[in-house]
């Protein structure tokens, strides 16, 4: 009696550390506690009340066992059925990191939906901030396979631009189209759902989360689905090293996104944005930081990118980069378009002159 009645105590206290996790819905006992697996070092996180204690996890016959009230909680719910407990560690366990043979990776028909590549349109989109026009009446047209660059002095409304076609302010006038769809106002999940992906002036990655990671969990574009999936997919890693290797990463895959150099940091989150499957890509001063053989390279990414069919829209400091790689330039100052136009038309018009470079040619 006293061993049913110790039983039942420990089947209480698990149910009720299952009752706090997510996980437990779908998979049951082992991963309401067994959150994650790290890749390389077989280290967990098994969370008790708020607290995160890292535990070594040797899988024998499909159980994994962990130290602790929490780990021995889950340890005897797996020995009790074999074949879940199998099922869990085939789910937490991860791979090692190596990469795959993704040379034959075709990327052009991973972006690709079938249809033709649509322009985006940005009509006259301006916004206030405590009655200061940050922006007022800017326009212009990104097309497909061409790489449109904003420039123009610092204060001048680049990335407050930017931030209007992202979703991340909701403009007060204008409109913002791509293809059939009116984005002006509409949530930045939406926008980045109907086709639009974008870097940032400061990197951000999923720093916590591995270089891999960081790419899988945007070819979901937002849609998780089952939150205990575990590892993806041969094929989801294949695309994701690909997309890395095709930006320009072939450092190590498994370590986390925050211990990564500058340099890597941008290219990573460039292969993240690609992972969307964009129609539109915003870069916001991805040569920030860079040294010159990097913004060489950089600068040639950019122009592949563009090549795929994706419509670049670049704000950038470097002038050298700007004018040998743009289609198209539009000229912001005080928030306005003063000029827009081809690198060599732009280069020599007065105003740009006057506004951005005190009236020496660029």
């Amino acid at each position: 009696a006293g061993a049913a009645a110790a039983a039942r105590q420990r089947r209480t206290a698990y149910r009720a550390a299952v009752a706090h996790s997510d996980a437990a819905a779908h998979v049951g006992a082992a991963a309401a506690v067994a959150v994650g697996v790290e890749a390389q070092h077989g280290e967990a996180c098994a969370h008790r009340g708020g607290d995160a204690v890292a535990h070594q996890l040797p899988a024998v016959g499909g159980v994994l066992r962990l130290d602790g009230l929490a780990a021995d909680l889950v340890a005897r719910a797996v020995q009790e059925d074999e074949r879940d407990g199998a099922r869990v560690a085939r789910r937490f366990r991860r791979g090692d990191g190596a990469w795959t043979d993704s040379d034959k990776f075709d990327l052009a028909a991973f972006l690709s939906d079938g249809s033709a590549p649509q322009p985006l349109q940005v009509e006259g989109i301006g916004i206030s901030f405590g009655g200061i026009k940050a922006a007022s009446g800017v326009g212009f047209t990104a097309e497909p396979s061409r790489i449109t660059s904003v420039i123009g002095p610092n204060g001048a409304g680049k990335t407050t631009v930017l931030n209007m076609i992202g979703g991340f302010y909701r403009p007060d006038a204008g409109r913002i189209r791509l293809g059939g769809a009116e984005l002006a106002g509409a949530q930045a999940w939406r926008i980045s759902r109907a086709g639009i992906a974008r870097t940032y002036q400061t990197t951000q990655l999923f720093g916590e989360m591995s270089v891999l990671d960081n790419v899988l969990v945007a070819l979901r574009r937002g849609r998780l689905g089952n939150p205990v999936m575990g590892t993806a997919s041969a094929e989801e890693q294949r695309t994701a090293q690909a997309l890395l290797s095709f930006a320009g990463y072939h450092g190590a895959l498994a370590v986390p996104a925050n211990g990564l150099p500058h340099v890597d940091r941008r290219l990573v989150e460039i292969a993240r944005a690609l992972a969307t499957r964009p129609q539109v890509l915003l870069l916001d001063e991805p040569a920030a930081g860079l040294m010159r053989a990097d913004k060489a390279e950089l600068s040639k990414l950019i122009r592949r990118i563009a090549d795929l069919g994706i419509a670049v829209i670049l704000v950038e400091h470097d002038m050298a980069m700007v004018m040998g790689i743009s289609d198209h330039i539009v000229v912001l100052d005080a928030g306005q378009v003063i000029a827009a136009g081809k690198p060599a038309e732009v280069r020599r018009d007065p105003r740009v002159l006057k506004a951005y470079l005190g009236g020496s040619e660029m």
